[in-house]
Formats: C-alpha cells, structure tokens, sequence
C-alpha cells in the first residue's frame, strides 16, 4: 500500500470516526458541533432552540460551505435567516421557505471565524446560534498532519 493511500484510508477513518463521535456528543448534549478532516465549527451560544437546529461548516472542493438545519416536525415561521460576522456586520441573508436545510457559501479554504446565524419573522428575532469554525485548506487539513 503507497503511503497515499494510507494517507487516504487514514483520512477516511478520522472523518467518519470524528463525524459518528460528533454526532454522538451532539444528540446527547443537546449541542450542535461539527468535525470534519477539513472543517470544524462549534457551537458558542444558542438561543432557544425552536428553529435553528445546527449550524456547521462543512467542505465544498477547496470551497467552504456555511450549513443551517431548522427544527423538522411543526413548520415554525422563519421568513429569513441573516448571518452576521464577529464585529456585528451582515455577511449574508437567506431567504426561507419551507425546506429543513440552507446553505451558504463563504469562499475558498482556508476561512475560518465567527458567525451569529439569526432567524426572523415580520422583523423580530426568533432564534440565534453563535458559531466558531475553522475550515482549511485540503493540504492544511488536521488529518493530513500525520
């Protein structure tokens, strides 16, 4: 076996090792986090928890995409969801309907920050989720440092 393909079925292995322990960790605390070999992102503060249900960043190609799952069952009234940065400025605004899941694209890795994700109805604040990421570039990525 070529050490890229060690490389690569060592890479395989922590990513789906990360994401089953994450997910783990996730469904039991409550939190939404992610991990993957070349992204990672969690949770700082959450709001009350009734719409926004995770916020990860995760790999697109050498992009990075910003992932936002609403609370599934009973359809809550979220008309849009903004994103702001760490200094409080609109990055992105996402308009709702009735899908479960949006994505973002924040641009090419490596990015990594800070981002309020906040859902709203008739102009009112229903929900927030503050999130650390990190998401790097494919020859920066954690798993390819051994």
């Amino acid at each position: 076996m070529s050490s890229r393909s060690t490389l690569m079925s060592r890479r395989a292995i922590l990513a789906a090792g990360t994401a089953l322990a994450t997910a783990a960790v996730a469904g039991c605390s409550g939190r939404a986090e992610s991990s993957r070999a070349d992204c990672e992102a969690g949770v700082v503060r959450h709001g009350d928890s009734e719409i926004l249900q995770e916020v990860i960043v995760r790999p697109d190609g050498d992009d990075a995409l910003l992932h936002v799952h609403l609370v599934g069952g009973t359809p809550k009234s979220t008309e849009r969801l903004r994103v702001y940065d760490l200094a409080g400025n609109l990055e992105y605004e996402i308009p709702t309907d009735d899908r479960r899941s949006y994505f973002q694209h924040l641009g090419s890795r490596p990015t990594h920050g800070r981002f309020r994700v906040v859902s709203y109805d008739d102009g009112e604040e229903t929900d927030e989720m503050v999130v650390d990421f990190n998401c790097w570039a494919e020859d920066d990525s954690i798993s390819g440092a051994s």
